[in-house]
């Protein structure tokens, strides 16, 4: 949860989580805080580590992606401002990548009502989704949804790694 916590923050000192007794306490640049006392998309961020490392929980480095799984996350930037959703895309975008990588019948759901999140998943990794493509003697594919008034749409269909829909109401 550490390295993912750095990862998202790009700080080793941001947020921290230490072992204590029985439980594990919270660290914000270097001084324990109660969780209450983190913002909500902080608490959303360590929720979305926990929520990656129980995925690869009791794995090792060289295994931890080669299960075959279904990962649905649900409106992942929502709650977050600029600079930590900067850090949480990219965080999704790697995660999502080492996935496919590891075990390309691997599925991930990404489900958001978010423009902003389609599109840097969509237009500004083209080319790390084909690389990835290209190493994989399998086939995937992403499909891009839009629902709206109870009909669906598909707005791009390409061989990647996920599926994204775009929910409106």
């Amino acid at each position: 949860i550490n390295q993912a916590l750095h990862f998202i923050f790009y700080d080793k000192n941001r947020l921290v989580l230490v072992e204590g007794e029985g439980c594990y306490r919270l660290k914000s640049k270097g001084y324990e805080v109660k969780p209450k006392d983190v913002s909500l998309g902080e608490r959303n961020i360590i929720g979305l580590c926990y929520f990656f490392a129980s995925l690869f929980e009791g794995k090792n480095e060289d295994t931890k992606y080669t299960d075959e799984i279904l990962a649905v996350i649900d409106d992942p930037v929502s709650s977050f401002d600029f600079e930590n959703r900067i850090g949480v895309i990219s965080f999704l975008k790697w995660q999502l990548a080492k996935m496919h990588k590891g075990n390309s019948h691997r599925k991930a759901f990404v489900l958001t009502h978010d423009i902003k999140l389609m599109n840097s998943l969509l237009i500004r990794n083209k080319n790390l989704y084909s690389c990835l493509i290209k190493n994989c003697s399998l086939r995937t594919e992403v499909m891009f949804l839009s629902i709206n008034n109870c009909s669906m749409r598909f707005l791009n269909s390409q061989k990647m790694v996920m599926c994204l829909m775009i929910v409106s109401q």
